[in-house]
């Protein structure tokens, strides 16, 4: 009888767990705000934005906020979450976007790790940086990730050697719109053109050339004057390529907000 019990409770916690495995499976976390920047309706959207690229991807899109870095800094901090969280959708420590925010010492580092290396590579992070930072300057955070995690999908969805402006600008509705319109106008301009008929008289039909001549020249050099414009300075930035104390090799930039 005790037997034939403890087999039955054993298959009842085994019915019981089983189903939890494709649960814990299919959920991973992309958001870890432990500076707690988001309320719970804010999280949430995040969480199912950066979820959604980062299955289109194939690449884990993560955003980590934190108020104490422990004394590491920003950069370390960001390298050490990696290392011991291990995130990678392919793989644990795989292919990896990284946002990290430290709102201690009011600084920010993106990295990009083995893939995403390449395509969000030291000039990339530094230009999704300096589009997000306006926004979290001023405290609009869900503004800020949600235009991270766009961004890192644009860049991931144009190859490592082409130049983001240029892709983004010749591949705009309103460039082709623009050329086509140009296009259009120059034809209508060359029909209405032969549509005049040819002019067999010009400015010069009717003027002698030999009896015109320059009977005076006069140059006056009044006054020259030199403005000088002071180049405005950016945010404090710096970073670059490196790797982690696991040894994973990594992209990045950094910068304050």
């Amino acid at each position: 009888m005790k037997r034939s019990f403890l087999i039955v409770i054993s298959i009842v916690l085994l019915f019981m767990f089983i189903p939890l495995y494709p649960i814990f499976a299919e959920t991973e976390q992309k958001l870890y705000d432990f500076a707690e920047l988001l309320n719970n309706e804010e999280a949430a959207q995040i969480e199912a934005l950066a979820d959604q690229y980062s299955d289109k991807n194939e690449v884990d899109i993560l955003i980590v906020t934190t108020n104490d870095t422990e004394g590491k800094g920003v950069t370390r901090y960001a390298d050490d979450f990696y290392d011991e969280h291990s995130p990678g959708y392919n793989q644990p420590n795989g292919d990896t976007a990284l946002l990290t925010v430290d709102l201690e010492g009011r600084e920010l580092q993106i990295q990009g790790y083995y893939r995403t290396e390449e395509y969000i590579d030291d000039h990339r992070a530094t230009l999704i940086r300096e589009e997000i930072t306006p926004n979290l300057s001023d405290g609009n955070y869900f503004d800020a990730f949600s235009m991270y995690i766009e961004l890192v999908d644009r860049y991931l969805n144009i190859e490592p050697d082409s130049d983001y402006e240029e892709a983004t600008f010749f591949s705009a509705w309103w460039f082709h719109l623009i050329v086509s319109l140009g296009v259009a106008g120059l034809v209508v301009f060359i029909m209405a053109y032969n549509a005049g008929g040819r002019k067999t008289t010009n400015d010069k039909t009717y003027l002698d050339a030999n009896s015109l001549g320059v009977t005076h020249r006069k140059d006056r050099f009044v006054r020259k004057s030199v403005t000088k414009t002071k180049k405005p300075s950016k945010n404090n930035s710096s970073g670059g390529g490196g790797r982690t104390a696991g040894g994973h090799s990594r992209s990045g930039s950094r910068g304050s907000f």
